[in-house]
Parts: C-alpha cells; structure tokens; sequence
C-alpha cells in the first residue's frame, strides 16, 4: 500500500504581517487625523470662517454677523450671538449658538456647517452652504416678540413661534405659525388694525431682492377670522386684510366702530394697510 503524502499549504501571508497590516493601517489613521486637525487649526482660521458665514448671506442687503466668534477642537465652533441683517435692520438674532463644519465638504471647497442656538429658551437649528449661499433656519418654542423681523412689520405682542427661514442666492422665504398669541393692536398710516382680537398666525412669505410677497397669511380668533392679501415692495407695504365675524364673537365689540368705515356687509370688513417699513 503506497501513501501519498500531501504537503502542507503554505500560508496567505508571511509570519508578522498581520501585524505589519495592523500597525500600516494604524500609522495611515493617525497620519490622516493629524492631517485633518492641524489643517483646522492652522490653515483655516477664525477669520476665514467668520467670513464665509458673512458670504452666505451677501446678496439683496442681507448680512450676517456675529459676535465673540470661537474655534472649537476639531471642525466645531461657538458664538455668543448671531444675527441676520437685511438694510441694517436685524431681522433675526440668535444666542449661544455652536456648530460643526463639514470637513469631507470643506476639503471639496463645498463647505457647509451645521448649527443650533436659542431665542429666549426656544429652540433654533439650521444649515449654512457657505459657497452656494444657502441658509435654512428653523424655529421652534420660540417667542415672536423676540424676533425684531415680527417687530418690524407690525405684528407686535407675544406667541409662540414654530418656522421656517430659507435664503438661497438672496431669494428666500418664511413659513411659520403662531400659537397662543398676545397681538397689540397696531396702526399702519393711520389706519388702526384689531390684532388684540386673534390668539393664532400662520404664514408664507417670499423674499425677493425688493419685495415681500405674501403668498398667505392667516389669523384667527373665537368667532373671527382675517387674512391678509399683498405685497411690501421697497419697503413700502400695500396690502389688504379682510376680516370676517360670526355671532359666536362677543369680545371687543367696541372696536370695530372703529373700523365701520370699512365694512362691506354685516360682518365683513375689508382694511386697506399702507405704509413704510425699514425693511
């Protein structure tokens, strides 16, 4: 009886190279994450970033500014306040807001960072494109008589604000509603507008280089409803509200022989609102 002996299968890698790999793939890691932190912290500094977050939002009279501006560890950052500006006005400011900076998309020359922030304890996060100027705010919890842009277009008093604001190349637009809401009663050119009589909002605008466009804008109250109709073009508003009531409304019924002048029928008031705004 012949045995055919069969020699053993030589091993896949030589002695010591799995460790050889090991240590290969450890060096390569290390060597890209040293690469990656010191291109933070040295090629790109704070100035760089305050200026492309400024960049973002460079076009149609918006700006964006902030204030005591730091570098984190590793592609984060801080700010004590940052605010949106349009003519000088600020429209938006936000508290204590950090954020991170993609660093895959800024070594692409896309950069792109992440953020979020408060407004009086209420919440706000978004995204900032810093090449394409891309800004995506939202909103939630927020108070709307901390937000000067509310302040600015006549809607005063308190509420709780969820929305949101997106600008891309200097055209925008602002979607919110508005819960449990304290309006003032405002004049516009003389003509008195009862917002004391709604407890809720809700809206769309679009911005434009010169206009806002209201492309729906609601508000409501026990046994009353309004809407508002319009344009604000160069910072000079022509719009028209219609309001409407039914027999359940009972508060405030001294008011409207303030606006009798605008009824159209029993219940029905259509109040033209002009003016300038700084906007």
């Amino acid at each position: 009886m012949i045995m055919k002996i069969i020699p053993p299968r030589p091993p896949l890698l030589k002695e010591g190279w799995g460790d050889y790999l090991v240590k290969r793939f450890l060096f390569v890691f290390v060597f890209a994450v040293l690469i990656l932190f010191g291109f933070w912290l040295i090629v790109v500094p704070e100035s760089l970033i305050i200026n492309l977050i400024r960049e973002s939002a460079s076009c149609n009279d918006f700006c964006i500014e902030t204030t005591d501006f730091r570098k984190g560890l590793f592609y984060n950052f801080k700010s004590q306040k940052v605010m949106l500006k349009r003519s000088g006005n600020v429209l938006l400011s936000v508290d204590n807001m950090a954020g991170r900076i993609n660093p895959l998309l800024l070594f692409l020359m896309r950069p792109s960072l992440s953020f979020q922030g408060d407004i009086d304890g209420g919440e706000v996060y978004g995204k900032v494109g810093l090449s394409q100027r891309i800004v995506n705010i939202d909103m939630d919890g927020v108070n709307i008589k901390k937000i000067p842009l509310f302040t600015i277009l006549g809607l005063k008093g308190e509420g709780v604000l969820s929305g949101a604001f997106n600008l891309k190349e200097g055209l925008g637009n602002l979607k919110f509603y508005i819960k449990d809401a304290r309006f003032e009663n405002s004049s516009f050119s003389g003509t008195m507008v009862p917002l004391s009589m709604f407890n809720c909002a809700r809206g769309i605008f679009e911005i434009s280089e010169d206009t806002i466009k209201i492309r729906s804008l609601s508000l409501e109250g026990r046994g009353i409803y309004a809407r508002v109709k319009g344009n604000i073009r160069e910072g000079t508003m022509d719009l028209m509200l219609e309001l409407m009531r039914d027999s359940s409304f009972t508060e405030g019924s001294h008011i409207f022989w303030l606006i009798e002048s605008y009824r159209v029928v029993p219940g029905y008031y259509v109040i033209p609102i002009r003016g300038k705004i700084p906007l």
